[in-house]
């Protein structure tokens, strides 16, 4: 965030900027189109540098920061039907990106960005920068390895997608003057050209318009704790940093699930418990 405000406003300090100059940063964050949730947190975390700010150089810069409240959290899953449906009738590169956000939890910019020069043949498994740091040594499946196999032989160092048949749209007119690196314009044009052919891919499918590419990775997570028991598994195949961030990724159980796993409880020590029937006075 401080290198942000420092790249936007070169020659002035921190400390110096005006109400103005924050709140034309959260509307620019605004305008990015990021979910509710997002904005929230990053509104906390540029609040939480202000209150820095505030403390060390006697300013009131925190007060120029609205409350967001945080938005709902979010547990559609995909059924297995959901999916077979998609992979049917998406091309290769879209049925690659299913596979990546349903088996191994990724998100959508770590796939784009997926390279085969990121696919370690010996362990089998990826080795890629996560959103949050770190880099994760998940375990690929024979048919991705195929996949990702076929396309390293194409161009090692090229975008699994796009070798595999992703569009490569146009920079548009007025893309060109913004001040964003090239390479990063042209992310932006083919993370947009994803979503648009997922809204194609839906239609044709027939499946339910409320379905993200996003509630894949929550499929993902929720199928993962959901096997082991273990929330650590599920955090690792996410790639988050904390367990409650794993937490908000799990879908609550259905009433038929929630039953079955209430009957499997064993109650039966409670019943031969003695209970008080007297009592002192």
């Amino acid at each position: 965030m401080a290198n942000e405000i420092g790249v936007r406003w070169k020659n002035i300090p921190p400390e110096r900027l005006m109400p103005g100059q924050i709140s034309e940063l959260i509307q620019h964050r605004k305008d990015q189109g990021y979910a509710r949730g997002t904005i929230a947190s990053r509104r906390d975390t540029l609040k939480r540098l202000l209150h820095f700010l505030d403390r060390t150089h006697h300013t009131y810069l925190a007060e120029s920061v609205p409350k967001v409240p945080p938005g709902e959290l979010r547990h559609r899953t995909a059924t297995q039907e959901e999916v077979s449906k998609l992979l049917e009738v998406a091309p290769t590169w879209m049925r690659c990106l299913i596979y990546f956000a349903r088996i191994l939890g990724m998100r959508r910019g770590e796939i784009l960005d997926l390279t085969p020069a990121e696919f370690d043949k010996q362990s089998h498994g990826l080795n890629f920068p996560r959103k949050m740091g770190g880099t994760s040594g998940l375990p690929v499946p024979p048919h991705l390895e195929k996949l990702i196999t076929f396309a390293g032989e194409q161009d090692p160092h090229q975008r699994v997608l796009v070798t595999l048949g992703l569009p490569i749209p146009g920079i548009r007119p007025h893309m060109h003057r913004c001040q964003v690196p090239p390479q990063l314009r042209e992310r932006r044009a083919m993370y947009s050209t994803i979503s648009y052919e997922w809204i194609k891919l839906r239609k044709k499918a027939g499946v339910s318009s409320d379905l993200r590419i996003h509630d894949l990775r929550h499929t993902a997570a929720t199928e993962a704790f959901t096997e082991t028991g273990d929330l650590r598994t599920a955090q690792q195949l996410l790639g988050h940093r904390s367990l409650s961030s794993t937490i908000r990724y799990l879908a609550p159980l259905r009433t038929q699930e929630l039953r079955d796993q209430l009957a499997n409880l064993n109650h039966a020590w409670l019943y031969k418990a003695k209970v008080a029937t007297e009592l002192k006075q």
